[in-house]
């Protein structure tokens, strides 16, 4: 999250341009009021998924304003969501976001609701915006962050910097993500739940 901060801070200062994708409609907002004096910005309320079409993302239900923050915990898989939340109220929320719950009789399903998406491919996405080259690649998917590494067509496009959350990865994907990068060439660091892949080539273009 640090990382995610910082990254805005220099999308300001150097006017980058950018493509900001974000499936859920009211945090979709939230991000273009943020950047709207920020020119150059493309912004496209949409999710990256296997196929073009719609899906059902799981989320925390709008009249739920105190637990509103864990909406970056939203994820295609239910049980993912419903083991993030629970483990929250168990061991990292507030005490007055605790007393709410229990207060409201609020059981860990109650809290969430599906909401249905657009999903594009990667390829369909960037086409519709004419992307022919990426510099940085910042992906937080809530355990769907190798899926989009896999679509990235790495081999084209070659980013000179990747980060993403391996933490909600399987063991076996998260070592498999880390050799697949180190194929084409990257290192690695990770940072928190986070993994940084860098070409220490890089030249700007």
């Amino acid at each position: 999250m640090t990382l995610t901060v910082r990254l805005r801070d220099y999308i300001v200062l150097f006017k980058l341009q950018r493509l900001l994708i974000e499936p859920q409609a009211k945090l979709f907002r939230e991000l273009q009021e943020n950047y709207k004096q920020q020119p150059g910005l493309n912004f496209e309320n949409a999710a990256i998924g296997h196929n073009n079409g719609k899906q059902q993302l799981y989320r925390i239900k709008d009249n739920l304003d105190f637990l509103a923050y864990m909406n970056q915990g939203a994820s295609f898989n239910l049980g993912h969501l419903r083991k993030l939340l629970a483990n929250h109220l168990r061991h990292g929320a507030a005490r007055d976001v605790v007393q709410r719950v229990r207060e409201l009789g609020l059981s860990v399903d109650d809290c969430i609701e599906a909401e249905t998406v657009e999903t594009y491919t990667f390829e369909a996405v960037l086409n519709k915006y004419r992307v022919h080259r990426i510099d940085l690649l910042q992906i937080d998917t809530e355990g769907f962050d190798y899926e989009v590494i896999k679509m990235a067509n790495l081999s084209k496009f070659r980013p000179a910097l990747i980060n993403y959350e391996h933490e909600h990865l399987s063991d076996g994907d998260r070592l498999e993500c880390w050799r697949d990068l180190r194929a084409f060439g990257y290192r690695l660091f990770t940072h928190g739940g986070n993994t940084c892949a860098y070409q220490a080539d890089w030249k700007i273009r």
